[in-house]
């Protein structure tokens, strides 16, 4: 079994913190994180990731990566020039995209848009990013700018333990969390202090997003996806409660379902189904 190392990369966006798998091979896989999570939400699914160089990233703003500077503001877009810098970082030429949650709607749309640099797509519990109408387009970007307004970039969350990290995770996640999830990835989301422990996500990450993409857009982008690609569909998940998953799957040039008993974090809860499930995939590939 592979070891894991950890790693920097010092890109224009600032540092980006990831670990991989410690043996190089000529199958290359990126891992993507969700919405405020970090590179950890995969480190139980790496293990069984057998036969590649597997990858994964705190995306900016997230985990142990640099924030965005005090000027900049957190566009959904711009996150697909943070991954194609870090895959010129890694000197890879061509790799598999895998993604989770936000992860996954930001692997649709590099794929999309640089289709010569990604060999396949797999996505778990998502199959696109989150959409707005164009008539709500100007009450988000004045929300935005609103709560941006009163953002203090000095401001620190500092949490007594990792007990209580963990409790306020799980209190402001979305979906159910299993508790020993959500404890692995506050352990790499905050840093050790004098106080306790320190928060390092940007507090930006929880404002409302500038500007959204339309269904329009969003399904451009789909049927763009030249590639073979896979969905991993948790039971419980995020897209259980969509009702439109038939369609948007139909909207794919060439995809494959594969369904897993669990929720939002099915690859943190079945780790190897939910690996072994990806690499039979790269390998059809």
């Amino acid at each position: 079994m592979d070891t894991l190392a950890h790693f920097n990369l010092n890109l224009p966006i600032g540092r980006i913190h990831g670990v991989r798998t410690s043996q190089a091979r000529p199958v290359k896989v990126l891992c993507l994180h969700g919405w405020l999570d970090n590179h950890a939400s995969f480190l139980p699914m790496m293990p069984f990731m057998q036969g590649v160089e597997c990858v994964a990233v705190d995306m900016i703003g997230h985990g142990k990566s640099d924030h965005r500077d005090a000027n900049s503001l957190y566009h959904y877009i711009d996150y697909i020039r943070d991954i194609k810098l870090i895959i010129n970082a890694l000197g890879w030429q061509r790799c598999h995209l895998v993604g989770h949650s936000m992860g996954g709607a930001i692997a649709l749309i590099t794929a999309s848009a640089l289709s010569e640099h990604i060999q396949s797509l797999s996505l778990i519990d998502i199959l696109h990013p989150l959409t707005r109408s164009p008539a709500e387009s100007p009450k988000l970007l004045a929300k935005a700018l609103k709560q941006f307004e009163y953002w203090d970039v000095e401001r620190e969350k500092i949490f007594p333990s990792l007990k209580h990290a963990v409790i306020a995770r799980l209190a402001a996640s979305p979906f159910p969390q299993r508790k020993q999830d959500a404890s692995l990835l506050m352990q790499h989301a905050t840093d050790v202090v004098d106080t306790g422990l320190r928060l390092r996500s940007d507090a930006r990450l929880s404002f409302r997003s500038p500007l959204m993409l339309d269904n329009a857009q969003v399904e451009a982008f789909i049927q763009a996806v030249d590639m073979p690609s896979l969905a991993i569909l948790a039971t419980q998940g995020m897209t259980s409660q969509r009702t439109d998953v038939k369609e948007t799957l139909a909207l794919f040039q060439t995809i494959e379902a594969h369904y897993l008993e669990g929720g939002h974090h099915i690859h943190m809860e079945q780790p190897q189904a939910c690996a072994e499930a990806i690499t039979h995939f790269i390998e059809s590939v």
